[in-house]
């Protein structure tokens, strides 16, 4: 039986998405439903439509949260570095999987819905465009100070992007593949092809 505190319309909803990240932290994604969030959030699957039209928005909201959360951490790291090369290092080992494999579990999970859940695709393609858009600033500040041989800032964000998010697939889904180390010297040595440092 649900206990249901009262609560602003606004605490209620940042409450409901709290309990979703909990859930799917615990369960996955795709193992989560709008009845198991309910049950830890305490409340009726009733109220969590009142604040969610489907269990696809609630998943956007959940992984919003997540992934910005790790994005703007990521972010304050980088931007700690005094030069565009320490920044472009900082970027390869902050995406590496083994402090917090939990939430690359979430992009993994949010990869392999987009198809049924137009919301969590929306949602994971924005915040994938904040890492790109990351990465890019510090390519262009780069080129732009002389550190970096990087005539296309845009398509060497893109292509690390994409080499970093496959590298790290393969450390969170596989028990054979290559390990963090591998993926770090792997990962190291594109970022300097892409800005002329080999």
């Amino acid at each position: 039986m649900s206990t249901q505190v009262h609560m602003s319309a606004s605490d209620r909803r940042e409450a409901l998405v709290a309990a979703a990240v909990r859930t799917i932290r615990a369960h996955g994604m795709l193992e989560s439903s709008t009845r198991t969030v309910a049950a830890e959030a305490g409340v009726s699957t009733g109220l969590m439509h009142h604040y969610f039209d489907s269990y696809d928005d609630l998943m956007a909201a959940a992984f919003e949260r997540v992934a910005t959360e790790d994005l703007q951490r990521a972010r304050e790291v980088v931007m700690a570095h005094p030069t565009a090369a320490e920044r472009l290092d900082a970027i390869v080992t902050e995406f590496q999987p083994a402090r917090d494999a939990w939430q690359f579990q979430w992009w993994m999970d949010a990869w392999s819905s987009s198809a049924r859940h137009p919301a969590v695709r929306d949602m994971a393609a924005r915040l994938n465009a904040g890492w790109q858009h990351l990465i890019e600033e510090v390519l262009r500040e780069g080129a732009q100070e002389g550190e970096f041989a990087c005539p296309d800032p845009r398509a060497s964000a893109w292509r690390l992007l994409a080499l970093l998010d496959g590298l790290t697939i393969q450390v969170v889904a596989q028990t054979d593949g290559p390990g963090r180390a591998d993926v770090e010297k792997w990962s190291m040595q594109a970022a300097r092809a892409e800005t002329g440092r080999l």
